[in-house]
């Protein structure tokens, strides 16, 4: 489990969405992890950590630029979100009796309050209840192609690439991304330094052509044909971006 993970149970804006599996009983069942509602205002990086993602990302793509497939090095998932966010959270609260069993009989187990393990990394002996060996399920096989260009000679490995959806906070991370793309400098949640403000013939804001491309960039105002929340949520954005 990545270090922020553990870091957002300290935003109260983030912890609404483990509420019902942490009610107790069979609540658990009622929790929707598709539900992103409660991340969209959430702060996601309270230490301004480097290398530390602080914009809200909905999902996680996953594109592939060689070859391969099963047991080949590529991506494995636990396929149940429900069961494994559950049981991934309140495992802390319960330990085996015998440390040295893996056991995951009910009556092997017993409640754990006094000496609470975060435990971030899942294997068969720290999370026997998960069966990884029976329920991780591998990517299809996959070839190149999901991207425009790929010019070398040997494998690219993949890319994961999260998707960005338009909030407010999204939209002034993008106004510190512009002005730090427009000073040479790198972006927001990377490591500082001089980055590109001292190389000939960087790119510029004018060198971006398509429209789409500006906008992701916040060279652009965004632009909304509709009425209602989105169009509420557009002109934020905008504003946010200093665009009015």
């Amino acid at each position: 489990m990545l270090r922020g993970s553990v870091e957002h149970w300290e935003d109260p804006s983030f912890r609404p969405c483990f509420t019902k599996i942490l009610q107790g009983g069979s609540a658990w069942r009622e929790h929707d992890p598709y539900d992103a509602s409660p991340r969209v205002n959430a702060k996601h990086d309270l230490y301004n950590v480097s290398n530390k993602c602080s914009i809200f990302r909905a999902w996680q793509g996953w594109t592939s630029m060689s070859n391969t497939g099963p047991n080949e090095g590529t991506l494995k998932v636990f396929p149940n979100i429900l069961l494994g966010t559950s049981y991934l959270i309140l495992r802390p609260f319960f330990r085996p009796r015998n440390p040295q069993s893996s056991s995951p009989k009910f009556e092997d187990w017993t409640v754990n309050i006094d000496h609470l393990t975060f435990l971030e990394e899942f294997n068969e002996k720290t999370h026997p209840h998960m069966g990884f060996d029976r329920t991780m399920v591998s990517a299809p096989r996959v070839e190149p192609g999901s991207v425009r260009q790929h010019r070398g000679t040997s494998d690219s490995s993949v890319l994961n690439i999260p998707a960005v959806p338009l909030t407010v906070d999204n939209a002034h991370f993008m106004r510190q991304q512009r002005e730090n793309f427009e000073a040479r400098l790198p972006p927001p949640d990377f490591p500082g330094g001089k980055g590109e403000s001292e190389c000939v013939g960087r790119a510029k804001g004018e060198d971006v052509k398509r429209t789409e491309a500006r906008r992701v960039l916040g060279l652009d105002p965004f632009v909304s044909a509709s009425l209602g929340e989105n169009a509420k949520m557009i002109k934020l954005a905008n504003e946010a971006l200093r665009f009015n």
